[in-house]
């Protein structure tokens, strides 16, 4: 993990809005009081007082400087399960007596190392002042910082992705994550943990890149996830066909916040299956056979009828011709390959929790203190299924050919409205375009977007 400091003048933080925000509630005297407050706490326990201790340190000098953590793996196999195996190192670019004063903090703390908590500080060339917590391979030893990550063909490939110079930047190497977790499995266990990630298809996963900065006012986020093809089990679903212009159309111009996504349950359900059979074949059967009985009690074939009638797309979103801009007034939209088919499979389900709840109302001699029951109304043309809990009424609706979700019947009712009016969509939205042509990016399986 990289951060470049609050304290570069190339960050552009101080001409953000979040930058004026930040000034305004006084976050930067909040974190100094919240890393003293932790310098206090409990001086009686030397352990605690030392991690404490590392804390504020560790906070108050990366909250300003240049900053670089990472995990360098121990050369020594662990003595067991659960043992490290592997040593935190953090980097700051720092100079002169910035530098003495933090290496002075860090020693004072290194003196009170114990050896279940080993700690070491110094300076490197570079302006670079360096704090290991962790065991070094051979006690009394130098650190060996070997290679240098940036000089790998793997990070130059992965980092070029995303843009190395923002104000975050986040590095996995999957390989590497693995053959750590790989050291940590006890050796009756690892046969089975490698079966579990070869069918999970955790293998085809190289690693990933992430960064995050300012630009302007605004603030930028760019994840490249560096699995090729051919992808296998979990892997697979980063595949997908891209969100349509058709299905975008779904969200009114008036959002202020969208969140669009490509997932087939159908397809899920394939995955799981096959990951369960390749780890164990009577896992897979014991699947197959609840899904059968589940089907049997509620008179609905719950794979056919239900999951393999919903649609790829789910597009949720808020909008104050709806019911407002909060999260309770969101509405979700799935436009569906079999409409009929599942409005039928769900009617089904409710007459099935409709007739179980009298039976449990009987049961309880009336004096069950909350009535559950799913009841349904027409609205405009829709026929809305709700489920009265007080605080919220769960309602859904099948119109029109797509699936539509929300808390409140009318957050559905309006979102069913929209769809017929012909009113302008988010496609027509200028500052929604404008972003989007920023990004530069044409087509997408996911866009989250928010005004």
């Amino acid at each position: 993990v990289g951060w470049r400091g609050v304290d570069d003048p190339d960050v552009g933080f101080t001409e953000t809005h979040f930058g004026a925000l930040c000034e305004m509630m006084q976050v930067g005297e909040t974190v100094e009081q919240v890393l003293d407050a932790i310098d206090r706490a409990d001086p009686e326990d030397e352990q605690a007082t030392l991690v404490t201790g590392l804390i504020r340190t560790i906070g108050r000098a990366s909250w300003r400087l240049p900053t670089a953590v990472y995990v360098q793996p121990l050369a020594a196999e662990p003595a067991g399960p659960g043992e490290m195996v592997g040593r935190l190192v953090v980097l700051w670019q720092a100079d002169g007596p910035q530098a003495e004063a933090l290496l002075a903090s860090l020693k004072r703390i290194e003196a009170k190392a114990t050896a279940e908590v080993p700690v070491r500080a110094d300076r490197l060339e570079g302006g670079l002042v360096r704090l290991v917590v962790g065991p070094a391979d051979d006690p009394g030893a130098e650190v060996s910082t070997g290679e240098s990550l940036a000089e790998t063909a793997a990070f130059q490939h992965r980092i070029g992705q995303v843009d190395a110079d923002a104000l975050f930047v986040c590095y996995l190497d999957g390989p590497g994550m693995l053959g750590q977790i790989d050291r940590q499995v006890s050796e009756g266990s690892l046969e089975t943990w490698q079966t579990v990630r070869a069918a999970l298809g955790l293998d085809g996963f190289k690693g990933l890149a992430w960064s995050g900065g300012f630009e302007g006012q605004g603030w930028r986020m760019e994840l490249f996830v560096d699995a090729p093809a051919p992808r296998r089990g979990v892997m697979t679903l980063l595949d997908g066909e891209p969100i349509t212009e058709a299905e975008l159309a779904l969200v009114p111009g008036d959002a202020t916040a969208f969140y669009a996504t490509r997932l087939d349950p159908g397809r899920v359900l394939d995955e799981f299956r096959r990951t369960a059979a390749a780890i164990d074949e009577a896992a897979a059967i014991r699947m197959d056979e609840a899904i059968r009985q589940g089907s049997e009690a509620v008179g609905v074939d719950l794979e056919a009828d239900l999951i393999r009638s919903l649609g790829s797309a789910w597009v949720v979103y808020t909008s104050p011709g709806g019911m407002g801009n909060g999260v309770m007034g969101a509405c979700l939209v799935n436009p569906l390959k079999d409409a009929e088919r599942l409005e039928r499979a769900l009617g089904n389900i409710e007459s099935f929790v409709n007739t179980k709840a009298s039976e449990a109302r009987a049961a309880g001699g009336g004096d069950m203190p909350f009535q559950f029951r799913i009841f349904t109304q027409e609205r405009n043309g829709m026929r809305l299924h709700m489920l009265g809990l007080g605080i919220i009424t769960p309602t859904w609706a099948v119109h029109d050919g797509r699936l539509y979700v929300g808390l409140f019947p009318q957050a559905v009712q309006a979102a069913g409205a929209f769809s017929a009016s012909g009113r302008p969509s988010i496609l027509e939205e200028p500052k929604y375009q404008a972003l989007r042509k920023k990004l530069g990016v044409g087509e997408a399986n996911v866009i989250m977007y928010s005004d």
